[in-house]
């Protein structure tokens, strides 16, 4: 452990030397395998790029299964608990509490999901290699030889990254990755590198937010609504290892994150206070009407119509149930979608899986939705 917190000290200061060793033709491949890691369609892959006001008909709108699951302990950690919700015979997910101090935090993570951390690790990796031999055409070599350099830009790529966040990164999360490192017995600068791989990469997401008088829900006060749908590259090996993570922190407030084994980082998340939708873009999200703000799923500004038409077709009850059937007609969401319900603070949670069998992706819009009662889990699940 003492000798990853010194390393994790020292990267930041190491890795301009090593870099330096071969910048001449590194600098050159990190350019171009940037600019190829950086693409990713747009929009999922049975989704059309130039939808009409016809393609968001409401007829299309289809009422996704909304499954509750209590979840099953199935092992313990001195800093965490493992979970598994099971929506079928061979459907679920790990759902993890986990303890203490950021160390701790990270400690728990990678060891209870230590098998899934290092397949994963093992078939990103693979998958990065891939993309990088195809992009720069190294399949003419012999396959030891074009991985192995395939290996050297990807890390070259995600090295260089850190070196130009580290700055920003509070020593917390270098704690957590020191811990996952532990955790799950992997080489403490992969873990650095998964974690800088969104950096470089580009996703297609809807989001939204309702309140007052657009929701019309007198039942509850204060009603807020908030829909979050991942569109991401479908190909990647991510999609066999969505993980659900509560974090109960010794100096912070309460949190869960919808994410995947061995990342620490947050795109989908919920604390009851705060829900987090991510999409980059410089452009202002549309907020008309009154009570509604939202982006919908392709490169900003966007001039299509679907989501809009929607908004408007069903103001006023924009609520948890309309926005679970808007996400079958937008399909949108083919990685995962999370529709957080402040009021009644539950998430409805839909992950896509591979069909191991036939081998086909099975798209989140598609899938049952597992409905969370986070207070609950939060509450009940609490270390005193």
């Amino acid at each position: 452990m003492l000798a990853r917190r010194i390393l994790a000290i020292a990267m930041p200061h190491l890795l301009p030397y090593s870099l330096l060793c071969n910048a001449s033709c590194s600098c050159v491949c990190w350019l171009i395998f940037w600019v190829c890691a950086s693409w990713q369609p747009l929009v999922a892959a049975d989704s059309s790029t130039s939808s009409t006001v016809e393609s968001c008909f409401p007829g299309r709108a289809s009422s996704p299964q909304i499954v509750t699951q209590e979840p099953r302990l199935v092992a313990e950690d001195p800093f965490g608990k493992k979970f598994q919700v099971d929506l079928s015979n061979q459907d679920s997910i790990p759902l993890l509490h986990v303890y203490g101090s950021p160390y701790e935090l990270g400690r728990a993570h990678g060891a209870l999901l230590k098998f899934e951390i290092q397949n994963m690790y093992f078939e990103f990796f693979r998958y990065l290699e891939n993309l990088a031999i195809n992009a720069l055409h190294l399949n003419i070599l012999p396959d030891m030889l074009a991985r192995c350099l395939a290996r050297l830009m990807v890390n070259f790529a995600l090295d260089l990254t850190y070196l130009l966040t580290w700055k920003f990164t509070p020593s917390r999360y270098v704690d957590e990755m020191v811990g996952l490192a532990d955790g799950a017995n992997v080489n403490y600068r992969d873990v650095v590198r998964i974690q800088m791989f969104p950096e470089l990469s580009k996703a297609s997401c809807s989001m939204l937010g309702s309140w007052g008088s657009a929701t019309f829900d007198t039942s509850k006060a204060g009603s807020l609504y908030q829909l979050r749908a991942l569109d991401w590259d479908m190909t990647s090996p991510i999609i066999g290892f969505h993980t659900i993570i509560f974090f109960h922190p010794a100096d912070g407030n309460q949190f869960a994150i919808f994410t995947w084994s061995g990342f620490i980082g947050c795109v989908t998340g919920y604390s009851g206070m705060l829900g987090v939708s991510e999409k980059v873009t410089l452009e202002k999200p549309k907020h008309q009407p009154p009570g509604v703000v939202f982006i919908d799923k392709y490169v900003q500004p966007s001039n299509d119509p679907c989501m809009e038409d929607l908004v408007n077709n069903s103001y006023g009850v924009l609520n948890g149930t309309s926005l679970l059937k808007m996400v079958s007609v937008l399909r949108s969401g083919d990685m995962h979608i999370a529709i957080y319900d402040f009021s009644a603070n539950l998430v409805y949670f839909s992950w896509a899986v591979m069909n191991q069998t036939m081998k086909t992706i099975q798209l989140a819009y598609k899938r049952p939705f597992l409905k969370i009662d986070m207070g609950s889990l939060l509450q009940s699940n609490a270390r005193t």
